[in-house]
């Protein structure tokens, strides 16, 4: 029997609230459950970037591509991003487009199957201590938004908040150009942080219940500037993070991975026969299999 809107409202404020107060997150105590019981528990790892990563539940690993490498994605990537039959339309509002999403980028950008250095699959498979496998990935460009609209209305993910899925994905994200503070960059903070903030009375990501100053205190916000090929990999179900606004005349283009834990060994050869997982994008199930 399908369960009545009220009911899955009801349901859905007490999965919420559960989860602040036992997992100090907001992701739901469904996802942080599941996040649980997927991942294996993890040894002591030697490398220092897997330690930071599994104490913080983020990690900046810094340029890890050639120019080269980055050169070919960014072409074929603006050759995309502004095309209506490569990209479609995430953020739009009175007319205006606010983020653009590049259209089957497994297809459009082969240059992508060179994302997956053996540097950071070694960090993903220490974070997981065991396989992974990948389960999307997007491309994006995110313009600006007037100051006014930015207040009252959410356009692309730029209010504070966990992401409501389980909390055994993992994401990659990459500079695609140079990203400085006038380009909008991503903005999170630590687990322990975010615990912090869910125990001061964190409420929503409509309505923070803590002043802003407190929530963007910059001695706790870290903000994913850098030069094209930087790297980023967080758990943004168990961190607090958002989007940043570019400014006027400037505009931020991302590639994320979604990782996962997996029974198989990850294959050098992933390109080859990789698809997106609608499921996870969608958030109607975080079961690739059901």
């Amino acid at each position: 029997m399908k369960l009545t809107k009220r009911v899955k409202h009801i349901y859905n404020r007490v999965d919420y609230s559960t989860s602040k107060k036992i997992f100090g997150n907001t992701a739901g105590a469904r996802n942080n459950l599941q996040g649980a019981f997927k991942k294996s528990k993890t040894s002591e790892p030697s490398n220092p970037q897997i330690k930071e990563l599994l104490e913080n539940q983020f990690v900046i690993l810094g340029q890890s591509f050639s120019e080269e490498t980055m050169e070919k994605i960014r072409e074929k990537y603006n050759e995309c991003i502004e095309n209506k039959n490569s990209s479609y339309v995430t953020s739009e509002y009175d007319g205006e487009i606010y983020c653009r999403h590049v259209s089957e980028p497994e297809k459009n950008i082969s240059e992508l199957k060179d994302i997956i250095t053996s540097e950071i699959a070694s960090i993903v498979k220490g974070y997981y201590d065991g396989n992974f496998q990948i389960r999307r990935l997007d491309l994006w460009r995110n313009y600006h938004v007037p100051k006014e609209l930015a207040k009252s209305k959410e356009t692309f993910s730029n209010y504070w908040h966990c992401d409501a899925r389980s909390t055994e994905f993992l994401k990659m994200f990459i500079l695609v150009s140079n990203v400085l503070e006038d380009d909008g960059p991503f903005h999170i903070m630590s687990q322990k942080r975010t615990k912090e903030l869910i125990k001061k009375g964190f409420g929503t990501r409509e309505n923070y219940e803590i002043p802003l100053d407190e929530m963007e205190d910059s001695n706790h916000v870290v903000k994913g500037v850098g030069n094209s090929g930087t790297v980023f990999l967080a758990n943004t179900e168990l961190c607090l993070h958002r989007a940043g606004i570019p400014e006027k005349g400037h505009l931020r283009d991302v590639i994320q991975v979604v990782f996962a834990p997996s029974e198989k060994p990850f294959s050098e050869n992933w390109f080859e026969d990789f698809s997106q997982d609608e499921k996870y994008r969608l958030g109607t199930s975080y079961n690739k299999n059901e």
